[in-house]
C-alpha cells in the first residue's frame, strides 16, 4: 500500500473538521433545547 500524498491527507482532515464541527454544533442546539424544556417544565 502506497502512503496518502499530502493533498490527499488535507482532504481527510478537512473532511474530518467539517463533520467534527457538524457534530458539535447538534450536540450544542440539542443540549440548549433540553435545557430550555427543563426550564420551561420547571415553572
Amino acid at each position: 500500500m502506497e502512503e496518502p500524498t499530502d493533498e490527499m491527507l488535507a482532504q481527510i482532515m478537512h473532511e474530518v473538521a467539517v463533520e467534527a464541527k457538524e457534530s458539535t454544533e447538534k450536540a450544542r442546539k440539542e443540549y440548549f433545547e433540553k435545557l430550555r424544556q427543563s426550564i420551561r417544565e420547571s415553572k
